[in-house]
This record gives structure tokens, sequence and C-alpha cells, in this order.
């Protein structure tokens, strides 16, 4: 590829003398099982020759006046955690809290990889009533997901705020003869947060989505 991507906003120039990519991987996974408790923990290390990415350039195409990203290549490594807990109390009351974060580098230029998403913190609380009147399979949640800013950056790349994102989301099963009728409502960006993601093509240009209202209804046969 040479020329403009207008789905990306940027000028794309590949390589075509690109070697194979091979890689190694470790992983450890714990996990802890109990009737009120569930907890996974993962880690992973994985080291890969000829890594294949795209970098900025910090150069700027004269014609779109967008900037140019390179295909490069490097031999470099990933490295993570992955984590996840929830606790039920009682049999209403459920709480979820999550994190996981990775982190990439070249090895052959000694700078971070590029689109290396940052720190992420994920909570909720979730209640489930047994019924209320003629409804059934109720459920409320309320919940969030916290972004850090990245500072591990390449020095082309652009980097963003950190931001919280609060969702909300309420169901029901509502008798219907012998069927039944499912109602869900979801509210992601409850609080109509001003971001921009970090992994976005478009964050240098434009926001993220705001508050986004869903309803769905389903029908048993």
């Amino acid at each position: 590829s040479n020329g403009v991507h207008e789905g990306t906003v940027a000028y794309e120039r590949g390589n075509p003398a690109l070697d194979t990519e091979t890689s190694l991987n470790a992983d450890l996974l714990l996990r802890i099982q109990t009737t009120k408790v569930s907890a996974e923990f993962n880690a992973y290390v994985n080291r890969i020759n000829n890594y294949i990415y795209s970098r900025p350039s910090g150069e700027f195409d004269p014609g779109s006046g967008y900037q140019i990203y390179n295909t490069v290549q490097g031999d470099s490594r990933l490295e993570g955690f992955e984590a996840q807990l929830e606790h039920h109390f009682g049999r209403y009351f459920h709480v979820r809290a999550g994190a996981d974060m990775v982190r990439g580098r070249n090895l052959s230029s000694g700078t971070p990889l590029t689109w290396i998403p940052p720190l992420r913190l994920m909570y909720g609380l979730r209640i489930e009533p047994d019924s209320a009147g003629r409804l059934r399979e109720i459920y409320l949640e309320l919940g969030g997901n916290t972004y850090t800013r990245q500072t591990r950056l390449d020095p082309e790349e652009t980097g963003v705020p950190g931001y919280t994102l609060a969702h909300f989301r309420v169901g029901m099963k509502i008798p219907y003869g012998r069927r039944g009728i499912m109602c869900d409502l979801s509210v992601h960006n409850l609080l109509d947060k001003r971001y921009s993601n970090f992994l976005s093509r478009f964050k240098a240009y434009a926001l993220d989505q705001g508050r986004s209202v869903v309803l769905r209804v389903g029908v048993d046969f």
C-alpha cells in the first residue's frame, strides 16, 4: 500500500521487504472458584521476532494533509496481565471488578510500540431480585470503566487524557400467555463524557461516541 486511507485518516506506506514474524509465548493462569467468589488472574509474556506494526512518521502528505504511517518491524516484547473478580452477596447482589494492561517495546529500536492500550479498570454492581408482581428475571446493573493515560508512547505517537465511562442496564421478563417478552434497556456513557479512545485513528480529529441508549425486546417462541 502507498496512499491515502480515508477510513483511518492516514497516508499508509507499506513495505515489500518485510520478513516473516515468529513468536514465543508464556502464560500463567490462576483461577479460584467458590460458591460466593470467582477470581481469575492471567499474566503473559510474548517475544515476537520481526514484529510488524504501523508507526507514525511525523511527516504529512501534502496532498491530503494526513499524517504518513510507515509499516515497520523489529524484535519486540509484549507483556501484560488480565484480572477478574466476582463476589456474590446472598442471592441478589453481585459485585464484579477487573483490570487489564499490556506493555509493548520494540527491542531493536528501544522505543515503545505504537497502539498499545493503557491500563483499564472495570467495576460494577448487579442486583437480581426474584420478581416484582408479574415481572420475572429482573436485573439492575450499574458499572463503569476507567482508562488511564498512556505514558509509554512512541516519540511520534499522540496521547490522550484518561477518562471514566459509566454504564447502566435494566431488564425484565413480562409474562405473555405461555410465553414471555424480555425487555432490556442499556445506557452507555451515562454521564455523556467527552473523550477520545487512545486506540482510535480519529483521536486527534474527533471525539468518540457520547451517550447512547439501546432498547432490546425479545419474544420467546
